[in-house]
């Protein structure tokens, strides 16, 4: 059994990229002719995508590392000390209170964000934000790429930096001020699978705050959501 198991940066890259490539095969007979204002289908097809992408890739670990699967996408309990669930909590409520008070978010943002907590259905928004969307995702990055550059170049901030990145920059729909957001919650979703070494620290993180950001949606609290005034 190997110690360490892992995929190469060059298999790692090559499986990010067939996986997106098939994951919009999938979807795009579906997508023609979406009606603008059905935010409720385009969560729905964004969830289908995602879930195609890590099918592929679980199946890949699986196939490669047989028995050792689970190991190798760091499916294994978290690592974390209490000083460092301390440094979590800390960071990321400096985060929120830096995004959601003292330099709020765009309007663009906000709106998007409040036209999905209130048009998508309770159970869909569970299923496809809150549930698959944070484990597909932090399977792509924090795992798939993140394992790949580590192994390569021996550097777990240089993983957590590039993947950081590369996560900011799949969400298209948000402002330049929201890339910013995403980018410095990747680093500290990067610096919680180091620590922990397990995907499930990151998951949980991101899984809690998509359901915090679409209650404070819906219900429109906070600093954050009074952007959605400005003209």
């Amino acid at each position: 059994m190997q110690q360490n198991p892992h995929l190469s940066l060059k298999a790692s890259l090559m499986l990010v990229f067939l996986v997106f490539v098939l994951g919009q095969i999938v979807v795009a007979p579906f997508a023609i002719g979406i009606p603008d204002n059905s935010a409720t289908y385009e969560v729905i097809l964004a969830a289908a995508a995602m879930l195609v992408m890590a099918a592929v890739i679980s199946w890949t670990y699986r196939s490669e590392f047989a028995d050792n699967w689970p190991r190798a996408m760091g499916l294994r309990r978290p690592r974390l000390t209490k000083t460092d669930v301390a440094w979590i909590s800390l960071l990321y409520l400096g985060l929120l209170l830096l995004f959601y008070v003292v330099w709020p978010l765009s309007a663009e943002d906000a709106g998007w964000v409040r036209d999905v907590a209130i048009q998508v259905p309770l159970p869909v928004i569970l299923l496809c934000i809150v549930i698959i969307a944070p484990l597909g995702e932090e399977l792509i990055c924090r795992q798939c790429l993140w394992q790949g550059i580590k192994q390569r170049f021996g550097s777990p901030w240089l993983a957590t930096s590039i993947t950081a990145v590369f996560w900011a920059l799949l969400h298209v729909q948000y402002s330049p001020q929201g890339w910013l957001f995403i980018f410095l919650a990747g680093l500290l979703l990067g610096w919680m699978r180091y620590r922990s070494g397990s995907l499930w620290a990151p998951v949980m993180l991101h899984t809690f705050h998509n359901l915090l950001t679409l209650v404070l949606a819906y219900h429109s609290i906070g600093p954050y959501y009074l952007a959605i005034a400005i003209p």
